[in-house]
């Protein structure tokens, strides 16, 4: 027979099942899976402990970032520490954890009560608007000159961003809770005190802040050089004659014909 550990005082809730294998064709219990959703737990500081066949199992993490994936093909430019948080008068919270990569793509990692929500939604649509407020909130305090017109989306160039909502009420577009679906008032509430909060750890790493703006513009030149060779190209083609002439693709007002030989 397995002993199993007793919890003295105010410790939590333990909880002990053994799949019917009247119901369930496959009794075996997923372990992996278990432990997957208490290092969840413990990586947002709530205190787990699992026993597996009277043997304690290992659940320590580092925080919330240890919810992002690491790639050892990006480098990392810079982690902020700080989780931040914000509240409303209902006790219902929100609370990111930000990190920079060399990727030119941005990726979420949404949660909601600790369930993960693959696809994303509300909180995640919220928070790819609120970034970009709180860092032009952030140049503007810092009277920061920025020589390139960023769009956006540039502040959001390859960072990695850990999401997660704690409600009372949440709903979701399907049962498996892939994704947030709440009225976006309720993420409202959470706005101007996390705008506040993230301009205040901008300016905490304001050495590292300010490299990565550099980096949003370098990107910005870059795009705004790529758009433009793609809108040249679109005017222009090339003749199938082997003479590698350019000319007109139609008559597009203002533009001077020229061509090109080998």
């Amino acid at each position: 027979s397995i002993k199993y550990p007793k919890l003295t005082g105010k410790q939590g809730v333990q909880v002990i099942f053994i799949p019917d294998d009247k119901i369930f064709e496959n009794t075996v219990i997923p372990i992996e899976l278990i432990m997957h959703k208490c290092k969840i737990a413990n990586a947002f500081g709530i205190d787990i402990k699992l026993f597996v066949d009277n043997n304690e199992i290992e659940l320590a993490t580092e925080g919330l970032i240890s919810l992002i994936p690491v790639d050892k093909d990006l480098s990392i430019y810079h982690t902020f520490p700080q989780v931040v948080t914000s509240k409303n008068n209902l006790d219902e919270r929100i609370s990111i954890l930000m990190q920079y990569t060399s990727d030119t793509k941005d990726r979420y990692f949404g949660y909601t009560n600790l369930a993960y929500n693959s696809v994303g939604g509300t909180h995640i649509n919220f928070i790819q608007k609120i970034i970009p407020e709180a860092w032009k909130e952030y140049i503007r305090i810092s009277k920061i000159k920025i020589d390139t017109e960023l769009k956006a989306s540039d502040y959001l160039v390859g960072l990695r961003c850990v999401c997660a909502v704690f409600l009372k009420h949440p709903e979701f577009s399907a049962q498996t809770k892939e994704r947030l679906s709440v009225k976006k008032d309720i993420m409202i509430q959470f706005q101007q005190p996390l705008i506040k909060q993230l301009v205040a750890v901008f300016k905490l790493f304001d050495k590292q802040s300010r490299a990565l703006l550099k980096r949003f513009e370098e990107y910005r030149i870059s795009q705004n050089k790529l758009l433009s060779r793609k809108e040249i190209s679109s005017w222009l083609v090339v003749n199938k004659d082997n003479s590698n002439n350019i000319r007109r693709r139609s008559n597009i007002p203002g533009l001077i014909e020229c061509t090109q030989t080998k």
